[in-house]
């Protein structure tokens, strides 16, 4: 389970439609992935609930969260 990769470094998920931003923001608030320093989620399903909670991700210095829907009220 992703929950499980508490040493995770980098997290490529754009383009999948697998991961949902609201599942993603749940686990980070569960304390999952406090070594995530990349989070490459562009194109997905995961940008506009994931990034909900990507302050939390206090390692984190490269975020991708591009796309066609993506605006400056996401953030």
């Amino acid at each position: 389970q992703l929950k499980d990769l508490q040493k995770l470094e980098v997290l490529r998920v754009g383009g999948s439609s697998n991961m949902l931003g609201m599942d993603f923001a749940k686990l980070v608030e569960q304390g999952a992935f406090p070594e995530l320093r990349e989070l490459h989620a562009g194109h997905s399903r995961l940008v506009f609930y994931g990034l909900r909670s990507v302050d939390r991700l206090k390692r984190l210095e490269v975020l991708d969260a591009s796309g066609p829907d993506m605006t400056d009220a996401h953030l």
